[in-house]
Order: C-alpha cells, then structure tokens, then sequence
C-alpha cells in the first residue's frame, strides 16, 4: 500500500467526516507542507523526537490557507498524520507547495527552506541531572537564499540560545557572549552565511569555482547568469514585498567563494574556522585566515604536494646495482599584476584596491611623484611646482586624455569593446613611470647633452611583479607565491627553500630560466642548502637568451650537459618548458583576479 493511500486511510479511520473533503493528493500534500515546516514545529519543543499534539499556532493558520481547510478540519489532519510527518524522509517540494509559502507563509514567518540553528540543545553543556541543556530564546531575522536549482528564496534564520554557557547558535556558526568570536562547526554546511542577510548553497558556489577555474568565467558574468538559477519562477514575480534583495551581488559570490573554500580546507585537515564577529566586511573578516592559507601555498601545503609519477621522477639501477633517482622541478613567474602599496616590495596590504599607498606610507601620498623630491605636491597635482617636474605630470595627464579620446571616438563609431579585452593594456589609474630630462621639452627625441639630469616620476597605482610557480614536469603545481618589487633571483631562492625546506626535500634538479644568476647567487651568498641540486636553464630560454660566451652558463646550465635529461635515443626525459606551458592556463585568471587584493 502507497504512503499516501495508507495515511488516506489512517486519517479516514479517525475522521470519517473528511471522506468528501480529502483526496489522496491533497493528504500527500499536507504531510509535505507539515513536513517542510517541522523545523519550526520543533522549536518551542523540550522532546523533539515525538511530534507535538497540537500545532504552534503560525504553523497551524498557515496550514489552513495553503490547503484550503478549515481550523479544525486541519487539527484533525494533524491528530491523524502526526506521526507520519515526524517519519525522518527527505521531501521533494513542487513549485506549489513553494508558491504556498511564498503566498501564505510568510505573512506567517514562515518560509520555504527557513535557516536554523543544527541543535536543539547545547553540545557543550549538561544539567546537575546529566540532561542536556535545552536551547531557547529563538532570534528571527529575514534574509535571501540563493539556490542551484530554486532560484532565490525569501527565508528567515533562527538563532538560538544556551543560558548555561552563553553561546549563540546560528545555522553556520556559535558565538560566545564574551568572545565575539564566530566558531563554524565541524563540517562544510549545505548553505553557506556570505553576508548578514544572504545565504548561497554550497552546491551553488561550487559551481561557481568550477566555472571559474575551468571556464575562466568571471564573477560578475556568473551571477547574472540565469541558467545559474534553475527553472524556479523567482520570487519577485508574487509581486510580495522582501525587505532583502533577491538579486546576488558580485561581493556575495567572491566572500562566498573565499569563504566556501576555507570552509573545505579546514574540514580536510579537521579543523575548525573561527574569524571575527564584529568586523567592517566578510572580506575583512577572513583576510588573516587567507593569509594563512596562502603562506601554506608558498610553501609544503599543496595537497599534492608528495606527488611523484614517471612524467616527473626517474629510478633506476645503475651498473653497479645502486639505486638512482633523478626528481625535477620548474619554476617560472606571471605577471597578474594585483594592486599594491607605490613603495618598493612593500607587502603592506591597502586599505582598498583604488589607494595608491598601505596605511604605514599614507603619509607619501602628499609628496611630489618624481623620484627623490621630497617637497610637497601642489594642491590638485602630484608633482611640486618645480617646472620640470609639472611637465611629467602634463605628459601623464595627456597620456591619459589621448586614451580616453581613442575610446570615445570607438563609441561614436558603434563598437562596443568588453573590458576584458583592454586587460593587457595600463589602467587608467595604473602606475605609470614617465621620464624626461632637466631643462629640456618632454617629448623630444635623441640623446640629451651631457650634463642634464634625468628626471622620473611614478603616477597611479603599483601593481605586484609577478606570481612565481614552481611546478613538476608532469603539471603538477607544487607551490605559488607572489614577488611585488621583482623576480630576483634572492626571491626565488628564499621560495625554493620554502618549497624544499630540507636538505633531503630539495630536487636533483631545479630548472629556472635564469638558473645561471642563481646558481652564482647561491655560490656569493654561501648557500649550500641546493649543493646536490643541478640548475640547468630550460630549452627553450637557453636556446634563446643566453649567450654563448657565457662560459659559465655553458659549463653548468646548458641542459644538453645534464645526462640525466637527455635519454639513450637523444630525446629530452622531462619537459623543461612546463612552467611556461602552465602560465598559458595560470594567465587567464588574469582578468578575474587583476582588481583584487593580493590577499584574495
């Protein structure tokens, strides 16, 4: 016998009456919508695992409009059904019974997929009795819920509290009274908090970062997607009022995105995330999580970071029966260029992304923009009213009206050109370096005389130099790190010891285009932390930028003179231009993460 025809005759048993009322669809719908709001019911409760006798009154008046029964035809429903709705099944709702909440729930407080607390009574605390402390004083405040599949949904979120310990417990998180502190519990949640009032499925952000990492979709592309959203009609159409928008917001993806993902990483080395309560933004929120994140990243914490395959790591037995290993490693920088503090390898992080200068150098800003001049700029000018200086700061200005018109003249024209496609040229506000000479007219061609001065000045924002990977032949990314003032080699070695920390760790081969500057950088320093490490320069570079009277970089970084990566047939053993085969995939972010902070 059906569910639906054994509850028919369940409730006909006990009320007869219903006979002409009730069909089997209607009963089946009624334990659906009972069902869908158990956590409700639940929640004035001391024993949640038996089903109340008589209904909250909210719950019960909601009942009565969205099936169209009388009060007492609906308390008869639930004497009979009860015990059916309490059944622990999950419920697959039909866009009418999403409808019935749209209409009539929520004049009630009640909406489809309300957010609440995962317990009913305190984890941490119990009674002299050993019972457990039961939770109270439900705190309700609207929000929106963003879905995979339902569109978005108008949802109230429940908080409840522990007297005994002074916890407060919301659906993602528990804050204790005199931390202010927010402890996510154990597991990824299906439904993650990205902002006070909006909520976005997991499933949802999932898809985001797979769209985003495989498809290099930008964010703001994503979420005015609607494809995103399922075929749900949305909830604006009702024409009922929500006082939260139902439309997502490029902020909510990206803290959803980062916050999703911190989420992961903990849960993956069970852990738990705990960040601030009180703070300006989400953002600023897991800003000291995401540097921690990231420090792992720039050195042993990739996941794969232990992985070996035959692509990438050669054993054999020598002549003499000893066992050999030969492991390689390829490292190589992009430039993805995020905005940075103007003060030379300044790892500060700024205020915003539009300031020019961290808070610690703020004070630069009211300094003229040519190097070395240490005098005021004018009010409304970033140069001083030295006449050479002012004549930079003229031609940056022209610079800039030159491009403006160039664009202004494609509108007129009809042609529409995406942002995107200017990615590879300079910003606007993006730092520019103009030079001129002493005394003479910016602009004019040929040497100056002997004698003049070199005048430069830096205008707009700096951005970072490169992101710096170090990768394994087969494709595998062992780490990442980003270098703001340059790629020097001094860098690069202090990552390389990050990534290979000990003696044992390091590879027998660490390829770098520039392997030749720091090999002789690890020789002047005295290092011997890569003395078994071999840097040849990889193929396609010494090919082509580095000289042949280079004697020293014939001698130790020619690949050719590396038996190991040449086998018996002549061909190559590794790929030694990976790195730069990964940056073409790496390189694409670039207009996705261009505008960030370094941090994100």
């Amino acid at each position: 016998m059906g569910s639906g025809l054994a509850a028919l005759v369940t409730l006909l048993g006990h009320h007869p009456e219903l006979y002409h009322r009730l069909e089997v669809e209607s009963i089946q719908r009624f334990i659906r919508l009972a069902k869908l709001c158990r956590g409700a019911i639940q929640l004035g409760q001391k024993q949640i695992d038996i089903p109340p006798l008589v209904l909250p009154d909210h719950v019960h008046r909601f009942l009565c409009l969205a099936m169209n029964l009388e009060f007492m035809d609906v308390a008869r429903c639930w004497e009979a059904l009860a015990e059916v709705v309490w059944e622990s099944s999950d419920i697959l709702a039909t866009e009418g019974d999403i409808q019935a909440f749209h209409m009539h729930g929520l004049q009630h407080g009640l909406g489809y997929r309300d957010l609440y607390a995962p317990y009913h009574t305190c984890p941490s605390c119990t009674l002299e009795d050993g019972k457990s402390v039961r939770l109270t004083e439900a705190s309700t405040y609207k929000a929106t819920l963003f879905t995979a599949s339902e569109g978005s949904l108008p949802v109230h979120i429940i908080s409840v509290y522990c007297r005994k310990c002074h916890t407060r417990f919301y659906n993602n998180y528990a804050i204790h009274k005199n931390t202010s502190l927010r402890q996510y519990y154990g597991s990824v949640p299906n439904v993650v908090e990205v902002a006070k009032h909006f909520f976005i499925e997991s499933r949802l952000l999932e898809m985001f970062a797979t769209q985003m990492c495989f498809q290099w979709c930008k964010y703001a592309f994503i979420n005015n997607n609607p494809v995103a959203f399922g075929t749900m009609p949305a909830f604006h159409t009702t024409g009922i009022p929500w006082q939260t928008s139902l439309l997502m917001r490029t902020q909510d993806v990206l803290d959803g995105f980062f916050l999703y993902s911190l989420l992961l990483y903990k849960a993956e080395k069970r852990e738990v995330l705990v960040v601030p309560h009180e703070g300006p933004s989400q953002a600023a929120r897991l800003e000291k999580e995401l540097k921690a994140r990231n420090s792992t990243m720039e050195g042993t914490g990739q996941e794969e970071y232990l992985h070996a395959c035959d692509l990438c790591c050669k054993i054999w037995q020598d002549e003499n029966g000893v066992w050999r290993k030969l492991q390689a490693v390829v490292t190589d920088g992009n430039t993805m260029g995020h905005p940075c503090c103007a003060v030379h390898n300044c790892h500060n992080p700024l205020a915003n992304t539009r300031r020019r200068y961290c808070p610690t150098h703020e004070d630069l800003n009211a300094l003229c923009a040519v190097d070395g001049c240490r005098r005021k700029a004018s009010e409304g000018q970033q140069t001083c009213p030295e006449p050479d200086h002012r004549k930079l700061e003229d031609a940056y200005r022209q610079r800039g009206k030159a491009l403006f018109q160039l664009r202004e003249r494609l509108a007129k024209a009809g042609f529409m050109i995406p942002e995107d496609t200017l990615s590879g040229e300079v910003a606007d506000n993006d730092e520019v370096e103009v030079e001129g000479q002493g005394g003479r007219e910016i602009g004019c061609e040929g040497k100056s005389p002997a004698g003049n001065i070199k005048v430069r000045a830096r205008f707009g924002r700096r951005r970072t130099h490169n992101e710096q990977l170090f990768v394994r032949p087969c494709g595998v990314i062992l780490s990442r790190a980003t270098l703001f003032g340059a790629e020097a080699v001094s860098s690069v070695k202090e990552l390389a010891k990050a990534t290979f920390p000990t003696a044992a760790s390091t590879p027998e081969l660490l390829i770098y285009d520039d392997g030749c500057r720091l090999r002789a950088h690890l020789i002047a320093s005295g290092d011997t932390h890569f003395a078994n490490t071999g840097t040849p320069v990889d193929v396609f570079h010494f090919t082509r930028k580095h000289k042949t009277t280079d004697h020293a970089c014939q001698m130790f970084c020619n690949p050719a003179s590396f038996s190991g990566l040449v086998d018996q047939n002549g061909n190559w053993v590794f790929n030694t231009s990976i790195a730069e085969q990964t940056n073409v995939w790496f390189g694409a972010f670039q207009s996705i993460v261009r505008e960030m902070e370094v941090v994100r």
